[in-house]
């Protein structure tokens, strides 16, 4: 595969203002208001359990103290703030699993009904038109993929930069130098993102719009199978929908292979700092002969960092692998139709039905002759 030659910084930043408008688009336009409310419900419900959770490591600090000190007191006082952490984390997933449940009914429903309606609302000269735009399809695979991106934004993508800012805040309490570690941490982890998704804006479009032709390709066959068995071309096409496909997957394969090397050299440094950090604050305990206690939420507080800075990556990776097929269905849909309803546009009554009314008919026999047919009325019902 040639060696993609980078973009500059502003495309990717437009390539990403543009990702915010289209999921945008599919929160105002898609999702209904039971599923925003749950949506809302989860991500506080998530944001509370985590953040009290945030407390263990630094209760269990305070226990080992107590125990390396004798002190039974301190060892109580901590071990019951734990376990009243614990309970109010189970009755908070209480209300979470039922928020995430109604969430993923309600938006599968939602986006699904909601797509349909747009794509029935426009005429049939535009289906007519815009066959290629519209095609059905490419539709299931977006809103599919639609689907998939509102699940995994609320739940991981809210833990996820919950996390990774609590634990960010938190480390410059118990330390400063680890502070200052992780901010230069996480702005290396920015800029390192930046610097591959760039090239992911760049080489994944012409990917997508040829796996969108195969996928158009393969519903055409099977929806016109008659024609395919008339002919006697089952091993052909499949032959060439193989090759297609191979020929794609491999050129694929490879850039997103670059993007695992990527991120895996990102990890491993990640990682080695966070050993560094360890390393340096055991080495300072030893010789002061203290601080024990700010050791084990040192070193969760760091390693959430580092972890959640693995899983921010991996879900950007994944929406934008969503992303193109979501462009394509709300390019799709937002079509403006050719007929609309007039504003505040009465219902017709489906047991009366529409009708036209004449009244006083005149009728002409010969010139000059007129007889008008007084009292009669002659109605038309359609």
């Amino acid at each position: 595969m040639a060696k993609e030659e980078y973009t500059d910084p502003k495309d990717y930043q437009m390539g990403l203002r543009e990702g915010f408008r289209i999921y945008a688009w599919v929160w105002r336009e898609l999702m209904g208001d039971e599923g925003k409310r749950a949506v809302k419900i989860l991500i506080l419900c998530l944001c509370l359990g985590n953040l009290i959770s945030m407390s263990i490591p630094w209760m269990l600090g305070k226990m080992d103290s107590g125990l390396r000190s004798a002190n039974s007191s301190t060892v109580i006082h901590f071990f019951s703030g734990i376990a009243l952490v614990l309970l109010m984390r189970r009755i908070i997933q209480y209300f979470e699993s039922h928020a995430r449940e109604t969430m993923f009914g309600e938006k599968q429903g939602t986006i699904d009904l909601r797509t349909i309606a747009l794509f029935f609302g426009l005429s049939i000269g535009q289906h007519l038109r815009e066959n290629d735009l519209l095609s059905a399809s490419s539709l299931d695979k977006g809103r599919a993929r639609a689907n998939e991106s509102m699940g995994m934004l609320p739940t991981e993508g809210g833990e996820t930069l919950f996390l990774l800012g609590s634990s960010y805040i938190a480390l410059w309490f118990i330390s400063p130098l680890a502070g200052g570690v992780a901010t230069a941490m996480i702005g290396l982890s920015v800029a390192w993102s930046i610097r591959i998704n760039r090239r992911i804006v760049r080489v994944t479009l012409p990917y997508e719009r040829e796996f969108q032709k195969i996928n158009r390709t393969q519903h055409e066959r099977l929806r016109y199978v008659e024609r395919v068995k008339t002919f006697g071309k089952e091993q052909e096409e499949l032959a060439e929908l193989q090759r297609r496909w191979n020929s794609l997957i491999v050129r694929d394969r490879v850039f997103w292979f670059w993007v695992a090397d990527q991120n895996t050299l990102r990890n491993i440094l990640n990682t080695c700092v966070l050993l560094g950090v360890l390393g340096w604050s055991v080495y300072r305990m030893h010789r002061s002969h203290s601080g024990y206690s700010t050791l084990l939420p040192l070193f969760i507080w760091m390693n959430n960092i580092v972890d959640n800075i693995w899983r921010l990556g991996n879900l950007e990776h994944r929406m934008n692998w969503n992303l193109p097929s979501i462009r394509a269905m709300r390019e799709a849909l937002s079509i403006v139709p050719d007929i609309t309803d007039q504003p505040n546009a009465k219902d017709v009554d489906d047991a009366h039905g529409l009708h036209y009314q004449l009244q006083n008919i005149t009728h002409t026999y010969h010139p000059g002759m007129e007889r008008r047919a007084k009292g009669e009325t002659s109605r038309l019902v359609l």
